[in-house]
């Protein structure tokens, strides 16, 4: 059900995005039961956040075992297994980045890829710091010591969720500029 509600979410997002299609949608049902779904940048988008969350549980997960206080092989383990689970998915993540990027129409992808250079900055920040994130991370599976990169790691792991905030606020300032002249 939850994967059911994040699509829906997704297509709700999407259709905020573009007001042109409101008046078509309702009245072609004014009930308001409208999927938008022949927007290109839902699949990706959909993907995009559902590897996001489970990136985060991951990294839940090595808070846990990092603050637990349970026995030391315990503690590795469950520190161990988080990595994993916020690896994976990070590193796939790159990929469905791209793919999600790629999607976007070509006046708004260009203002990411050069065309406005606060955009680009700011999304290359948040690529390259969930990238340093995930290498620390690597860095401690399996260690000893791993105190000082958990830290660090996870550091970055929130500078790449403030980056992509503001991206994500930018893509939306882009999508409605010709509705809300505010960029």
């Amino acid at each position: 059900i939850f994967l059911v509600v994040m699509f829906i979410y997704t297509s709700n997002i999407t259709l905020m995005l573009n007001p042109h299609k409101w008046t078509n949608m309702y009245f072609n049902n004014t009930y308001g039961l409208n999927l938008y779904v022949r927007d290109t940048t839902i699949i990706p988008k959909y993907f995009h956040f559902l590897l996001s969350s489970i990136a985060i549980s991951g990294l839940f997960i090595v808070l846990y075992g990092f603050f637990t206080r349970k026995d030391e092989s315990y503690r590795k383990w469950v520190i161990n297994f988080g990595i994993l689970w916020f690896v994976i998915p990070t590193c796939v993540q790159l990929l469905v980045g791209l793919w999600f990027l790629l999607s976007l129409p070509k006046p708004i992808l260009m203002s990411f890829l050069g065309g406005k250079t606060i955009n680009t900055d700011i999304l290359a920040s948040g690529v390259l710091s969930g990238i340093i994130s995930v290498i620390l991370f690597l860095l401690v599976r399996n260690k000893e010591k791993q105190k000082g990169k958990i830290i660090v790691g996870t550091i970055f792991l929130f500078l790449t969720i403030i980056f992509m905030v503001i991206t994500r606020h930018n893509l939306r300032m882009e999508y409605l500029y010709g509705y809300f002249n505010t960029i």
